[in-house]
């Protein structure tokens, strides 16, 4: 396992910011939490994860889970996933500066944690938000400036980290908020919401999230009667954005994103810097009376038809969370839908 810390270091500090599309809400008998990632194409895992020495007196905290956890990892890096008690934690990245990859003050502290770290200490040591709020300093001003959300059965907690104030910086300013009350919810992408860190938003880059963000801000607003078909918002390929010099545009501003750009086929062993999409996405429900489900979707396949329509082929699991631990194997079905090429720019 040392050589995932390792490694989430070097993805820290050669990370470019990458899509993701996120909600969480708070129903009468249930919190729900989802993300939709984007990243560059490659090889993911659901993984049981096994405790490691470092994280085990994590900032001397009492508790001494010594959780176990399953996680969607790629690079062996923890990129969302939840804990036996239903804690779940996932993250977005801000849309970064350009020159970002040589300012230490976009990343963690040099004695700080990765976003990777954030979420293996946070799932290996926590089993309630009521849990973590004692900690959440030492936790989120040491960590990689991003959006973190946790939920578990009762509230969700909802942070945004900062970038530091120099390169010598060995602290992040961060927000938080807890929503717990039915009806509350959050949605997030890649830009910062909280008042005081606007300033620091992209405006190169950031018309994609915007537009990813009214859209699943209007799937929770819309869906008040009930939330059974949330697993459907992260297959949404329409968008109506249109840019002159990119037909495939609308391809990359919907939730499920997969501009291919040159390529005809991807598939798991693929590894690319420049191309990226849709992914994976997640979903935990926490009921309150100690039932609760995740919901996991993996992309494997995309192939470009002769039409231009795209078929993506992808592993569903879905499962209670009662059974994720108790079983050998996870039961994953492979499902297939088609994604329309765009028409005048369109994409439906």
């Amino acid at each position: 396992m040392i050589k995932f810390l390792i490694a989430s270091i070097i993805v820290c500090l050669t990370n470019i910011a990458f899509a993701c599309t996120s909600f969480g809400v708070i129903t009468e008998s249930s919190v729900i939490m989802g993300k939709n990632r984007d990243s560059v194409y490659g090889k993911q895992t659901f993984e049981l994860i096994k405790p490691i020495k470092q994280f085990v007196s994590w900032y001397d905290n009492p508790y001494k889970h010594k959780n176990e956890f399953y996680a969607l990892m790629h690079d062996n890096d923890v990129k969302m996933g939840v804990n036996k008690f239903g804690l779940a934690i996932i993250e977005e990245d801000p849309v970064f500066p350009d020159d970002s990859s040589n300012n230490r003050k976009y990343y963690q502290p040099l004695v700080g944690y990765s976003e990777g770290m954030v979420l293996y200490g946070v799932l290996q040591n926590f089993a309630t938000i009521t849990e973590i709020i004692p900690y959440i300093n030492d936790i989120f001003s040491a960590a990689a400036p991003n959006f973190y959300q946790i939920s578990d059965r009762y509230s969700i907690l909802i942070v945004e980290v900062a970038y530091g104030d120099s390169n010598s910086d060995t602290k992040r300013h961060f927000t938080y908020r807890v929503i717990s009350k039915s009806g509350e919810y959050f949605t997030h992408t890649n830009t910062y919401l909280s008042p005081q860190f606007e300033s620091l938003n992209v405006i190169n880059g950031s018309l994609s999230a915007a537009t990813r963000l009214s859209k699943i801000t209007q799937y929770v607003l819309n869906n008040k009667n009930g939330y059974s078909n949330v697993q459907s918002w992260f297959l949404d390929t329409s968008s109506d954005v249109i840019l002159p010099n990119n037909k495939n545009a609308c391809q990359n501003t919907s939730i499920f994103r997969s501009n291919l750009q040159s390529l005809t086929r991807i598939y798991p062993e693929i590894k690319t810097d420049t191309v990226y999409g849709t992914v994976s996405n997640f979903i935990v429900t926490n009921s309150k009376n100690n039932s609760s489900r995740v919901y996991l979707r993996i992309i494997d396949y995309i192939n470009v038809l002769k039409n231009g329509n795209q078929k993506i082929t992808y592993s569903e699991l879905n499962t209670t969370l009662a059974d994720l631990f108790a079983i050998n194997g996870l039961d994953f079905k492979q499902k297939t839908f088609i994604r329309q090429a765009p028409v005048n720019g369109i994409c439906k």
